[in-house]
């Protein structure tokens, strides 16, 4: 995981405050933490699973629209 979030965004959720924080070389990955990466930026085969080579979007996974994205901001 530490080596995919090099190149792609990894969220931690930081259970302390309750938040997402960011995955860097400074704040590595720790084993049983729960992690999120966008579904767009690959590193997940459903066959397989966590699959840090795969990349581009997962296969089968809906998008996630943003209120930006929506035609009336709402």
């Amino acid at each position: 995981m530490n080596e995919l979030a090099k190149t792609v965004k990894v969220w931690r959720l930081d259970q302390v405050p309750g938040r997402w924080t960011r995955v860097s070389p400074q704040a590595r990955a720790r084993p049983g933490e729960v992690l999120l990466i966008s579904a767009a930026d690959g590193g997940y085969d459903p066959q397989t699973g966590f699959d840090p080579p795969a990349r581009g979007p997962v296969p089968g996974c809906p998008s996630l629209d943003t209120k930006a994205d929506l035609p009336d901001g709402h």
